[in-house]
């Protein structure tokens, strides 16, 4: 059963974020919560399956719906006006505000779920917050606003980032593609890439079934060490090594992990161009590109970026655009570590949740 949470800083236009709750881990003092957010189409029930296997591994689950996705709360029209106003001010100022809630919604946690403070050098309780494929957004823009707290800010901001810091020790940048990051996509010299929901070739009606397909289908790469588009399997393999996790979990469980409203409503103005600018800015600012002296939250917080070697091609793109950021700024930045999983596709968490939150956990214990 999914709780409630609210988020917002008035109470005449309330925002809440519903979430599943793995539950507090029975007979420990200093369990670590991670916080799971989804990403497009998908919602939270696609993390259920760590749920069974968190307590062993001393963690608690906590998966929010984000903004959009019911029972949260709707966006409003004004904010859809803003998102889809192709105006990059309007459209960062919309990544701030779900920022904003995003913090809001860790204190939420910290306050209400009474979370373990940060304990053993920050390898145990404290918070780690987990953005999946498109839920990058929504973390980033948190980790911006953590980073980057602005003089200006009201003091009720100010104290519930204050607090966040305290708590969160480990982000984790987990299948995210270049698209949520607004890294530069490929050239048209390559084609451009691919995606079924911009294939007219396919009937409007069935796009999402082939976007779910080829989201969960596992990628045979001839050569991605190439770095190169041509090393790269683009479009749903006819002769997979392994049947896509949509195939093998069954109609049922599809219908329950998918909404579709948001994809058709709001998050298609994420692949606009005008959106590129202000995902990439506040990229730069929860990873402190440019700053030497790059501690931040706590003086602390570890940044490790996970990717499946046999996701899709989007993320590939994703690791190696967000390589040569790393590069241009010659260490001045948060340490990043990037970890790719040999054989895992987009949906390691349903189709190994051990291994996935094995990886997780060597995230949180890592702390370099």
């Amino acid at each position: 059963m999914m709780q409630q949470a609210p988020v917002s800083s008035s109470s005449e236009s309330p925002v809440v974020l519903y979430y599943l709750d793995s539950g507090p881990v029975e007979g420990s003092k200093n369990y670590t919560t991670l916080i799971c957010v989804h990403g497009h189409s998908y919602h939270s029930h696609t993390f259920k399956n760590l749920i069974s296997h968190a307590a062993a591994l001393n963690l608690r689950i906590v998966a929010p719906n984000r903004r959009d996705y019911a029972p949260s709360t709707i966006y409003t029209s004004e904010e859809l006006s803003a998102l889809n106003s192709n105006s990059s001010g309007l459209i960062a100022g919309h990544l701030r505000a779900r920022g904003e809630e995003m913090v809001r919604f860790l204190a939420y946690v910290i306050r209400e779920l009474c979370v373990p403070q940060v304990s053993d050098g920050g390898k145990a309780g404290g918070l780690a917050l987990l953005g999946w494929s498109a839920g990058n957004m929504t973390t980033v823009a948190a980790l911006a606003i953590l980073s980057d707290i602005q003089e200006s800010e009201d003091e009720e901001m100010r104290g519930t980032v204050e607090m966040v810091k305290s708590y969160l020790r480990t982000f984790i940048i987990y299948e995210m593609s270049y698209t949520s990051a607004g890294l530069p996509p490929p050239p048209p010299s390559t084609g451009g890439g691919y995606h079924p929901l911009a294939d007219t070739s396919i009937p409007v009606r069935m796009r999402g079934l082939a976007f779910g397909l080829w989201v969960s289908s596992f990628y045979s790469h001839p050569d991605p060490s190439s770095k190169n588009l041509d090393g790269l399997e683009l479009r749903t393999p006819t002769n997979p090594v392994h049947l896509a996790t949509n195939e093998t979990i069954g109609p049922d469980e599809v219908l329950a992990s998918v909404d579709p409203a948001p994809g058709k409503r709001s998050e298609g103005a994420w692949y606009e161009e005008s959106a590129r600018g202000p995902l990439l800015e506040q990229l730069r600012k929860a990873l402190r590109f440019g700053n030497a002296d790059a501690g931040g939250v706590g003086e602390d917080v570890s940044v490790s970026v996970i990717y499946g070697q046999s996701t899709i091609w989007s993320i590939h793109w994703a690791i190696w655009e967000l390589e040569k950021q790393l590069d241009a700024v010659k260490g001045q930045c948060r340490p990043v570590r990037i970890i790719p999983i040999p054989g895992a596709n987009h949906f390691l968490h349903w189709e190994d949740p051990d291994l996935a939150l094995r990886t997780f956990i060597d995230c949180i214990h890592r702390r370099t």
